[in-house]
């Protein structure tokens, strides 16, 4: 583009010689304007970048014919492969096993037979200990509650006795206050054992609420141990599932290749028993 500036000249002005060719009368004719050089690199630039984008959607466009290229191979090897899979497959499924192929078959069976017979013995009495350890917990429970129970009752009547002293104090106050002197020791005397119950009383009902939060601090052991316990039982117990299903599939599996054996066999023995007739 520099070159072009450099290249670009403004026309000169129309030479004297040609001022004095024209007539009197005529009109002298005006130069054309020259084209300001802002305008003409405005437009050069706008060019440029038309080059540019029309060569960036070339670019765009090939990068795609490419991927679609690229996802079109990948599909027909994928299909390829699944269609020789399935070739593979159906070859496998025509060919008969051998003998030999039926009862190594059967051996393996009877081998994942007898794990599972095993897994599914040791299973078993995991789940029976679970069992005896939840009559445990459950005996233990059963006893916090009883004992639980016990002393809500032990605490009502506690309750019921604290009042009842507090309604006697009461009455003894006031019966002192309108006493006289001799009669009022005599009362003094009376409410000083009353006071006195209240507090053993008292004392007997904070003994019971401390031994009643501990009983419900065990209880909730109890609970808790319980619902671990019941966790690791549904656990246990569907592997056990697992196990029996598995079991039940492996001895399908070696009946149905009992069968095939004996089929087998029959197949053989026809072509030797028709030999041997021949030869006699």
């Amino acid at each position: 583009m520099t070159n072009e500036i450099k290249d670009y000249q403004q026309p000169t002005a129309p030479e004297e010689s040609s001022k004095n060719k024209t007539g009197a009368g005529e009109t002298e004719p005006q130069p054309e304007k020259p084209e300001p050089l802002k305008e003409f690199l405005e437009r050069e630039e706008i060019r440029t970048m038309r080059k540019d984008i029309a060569r960036l959607r070339e670019m765009e466009a090939t990068r795609e014919r490419e991927r679609i290229i690229q996802l079109t191979e990948e599909k027909e090897t994928r299909k390829k492969k699944e269609k020789e899979e399935k070739v593979k497959i159906a070859e496998e499924k025509k060919r008969k096993p051998s003998r030999e192929e039926i009862i190594k078959q059967i051996a393996d069976l009877e081998k994942e037979e007898e794990r599972l017979t095993k897994d599914k013995s040791v299973l078993e009495k995991i789940l029976q200990k679970f069992s005896e350890e939840k009559r445990t917990l459950e005996e233990e429970r059963l006893q916090f509650v009883e004992r639980q129970s016990q002393l809500e009752k032990n605490l009502q009547e506690a309750l019921e006795q604290e009042r009842a002293i507090e309604e006697e104090e009461k009455a003894l106050e006031k019966k002192e206050a309108k006493a006289k002197f001799l009669e009022r020791k005599e009362i003094q005397k009376r409410r000083w054992k009353i006071e006195d119950r209240r507090r053993e009383i008292e004392e007997e009902g904070w003994a019971l609420r401390e031994e009643k939060n501990n009983v419900n601090q065990q209880i909730e052991e109890v609970d808790s141990k319980y619902s671990k316990l019941l966790e690791e039982e549904n656990f246990y117990s569907e592997k056990l599932k697992e196990a029996v299903i598995s079991l039940e599939k492996t001895r399908g599996k070696i009946e149905k290749e009992e069968k095939e054996l004996l089929k087998v066999e029959k197949e053989l023995k026809g072509p030797k028993q028709k030999a041997k007739k021949r030869q006699a």
